[in-house]
């Protein structure tokens, strides 16, 4: 009994199989898979990628009918869906809502594109019957009442009349522009704004306290390095000018401050002043070594069957076949490694001239490793593994000096500082 009914169940999975085989196979193409993402989307609301999916099916297969039935139903549904989005944030509070009615018309002037492009006969009908209005006339309405507002926002900002109004400001005609390219008067105010809202800083070179001067001058690496990477940087440089090293050292010199090496914070201000600057960034370095580089070696025995020869034979019917010769060969490998590394700690902080206050400080630190691996072998090489073989094929490469893992080591610090003096400077 119990035999009947395996036999019904599996003789029933077969024809499910076949059915779907035979009435979906179209799920098994790219249109196909298509239309069910499409379905999908549809389900859980994402109206866009429903339309998206739709369009890609059609694309590839334009008589596929199932993609155009579902189509009919999507798209009036995803045009009706952002129409009532505008609604809501065209009677919102929001000073900035024409920001998010510009990206709907944006939105809908896509979707009406990329249906257009299929050039379908019912394409007229579906946009009537969707209620599509004219979203290019519409989008520069509201690119225009868009920037308007943040021109409106830069004004206000101006009147506060310090640095943080003008840098708001800034921003705000530069929104402006990018609704509508030069409006009004938007470039010459965003260039006024920026102007007054730009953060002069001057970066003293870094004190090191570690006891080790046998490095170099690394104080003085590490802050020519962050400067360097500072200026390059197109994000901090809109705000922020940064005083040149000439212009340090010769205030160091004038101020005898030079040959001690020595700036604290009374300095700092003082230096701060002369050069007129808002901020100054002092660091220390508390540690900074490197260690000798370490030859690491391991020692294996390697041993594989390979074949070296053929030889022919007859079998039991007397036919004559031809079989591999297998040999056991073997190698002797040392897998080397040359491992040096150096490391740097530092604190630093970032002073406010005018208020004397500290504004943020912390402590980083960087380590560089330095690492080459290698293999010599004695023996057969066909007995190697394959990470042996790929290390046999290097040969042994000079270890960097200490000065140049220390190097390394200010190029990773000095990359950290850059990121968190960003951050902090936003």
């Amino acid at each position: 009994m119990r035999k009947i009914f395996f036999e019904k169940t599996n003789l029933w999975g077969m024809v499910v199989i076949l059915t779907v085989l035979l009435s979906g196979c179209s799920f098994f193409t790219s249109y196909g898979r298509y239309v069910v993402r499409a379905e999908k989307a549809y389900k859980s609301g994402d109206y866009d990628s429903a339309v998206e999916y739709c369009v890609a099916s059609i694309s590839e297969n334009p008589s596929y009918e199932k993609s155009s039935e579902l189509l009919d139903k999507v798209f009036p549904k995803c045009i009706e869906f952002h129409h009532m989005k505008i609604e809501r944030f065209s009677i919102s509070d929001d000073e900035f809502r024409w920001d998010k009615v510009v990206r709907e018309y944006e939105d809908l002037s896509y979707l009406v594109d990329i249906l257009e492009k299929l050039d379908l006969p019912q394409t007229e009908v579906l946009l009537f019957k969707s209620e599509v209005k004219n979203y290019q006339t519409l989008l520069t309405d509201a690119k225009n009442y868009a920037a308007e507002a943040h021109y409106q926002a830069g004004i206000q900002f101006m009147e506060v009349d310090n640095r943080e109004g003008y840098k708001k400001a800034a921003d705000h005609f530069k929104s402006a522009m990018t609704f509508v390219h030069n409006y009004v008067d938007s470039a010459s105010f965003y260039e006024t704004c920026r102007q007054n809202a730009i953060t002069r800083i001057a970066i003293m070179s870094f004190e090191n306290s570690s006891g080790e001067e046998k490095y170099g001058n690394v104080g003085e690496q590490i802050s020519n390095q962050l400067l360097s990477s500072l200026m390059n940087d197109q994000e901090i440089m809109e705000f922020v000018e940064f005083v040149t090293r000439d212009k340090i050292d010769l205030i160091l010199n004038e101020q005898q401050l030079a040959s001690s090496g020595l700036v604290n914070d009374e300095h700092s201000i003082e230096i701060g002043n002369i050069l007129g600057v808002h901020h100054t960034i002092t660091g220390t370095i508390t540690h900074v070594s490197a260690t000798e580089p370490q030859h690491l070696k391991d020692r294996k025995r390697m041993e594989k069957r390979i074949v070296t020869d053929t030889e022919t034979y007859s079998d039991e019917d007397g036919n004559e076949l031809e079989r591999e010769i297998y040999r056991l060969v073997r190698a002797d490998a040392i897998f080397n490694k040359i491992q040096a590394e150096a490391m740097i700690n530092v604190s630093y902080k970032i002073m406010d001239v005018t208020t004397a206050k500290i504004i943020y400080s912390n402590n980083l630190s960087s380590n560089y490793t330095f690492e080459f691996d290698w293999v010599t072998y004695s023996g057969d090489g066909r007995a190697l593994t394959f990470l042996a073989r790929m290390l046999a094929g290097n040969s042994q490469q000079p270890t960097p000096s200490k000065a140049e893992l220390v190097q390394k080591a200010v190029e990773i610090l000095a990359s950290k500082l850059v990121a968190d003096i960003k951050n902090t400077l936003k």
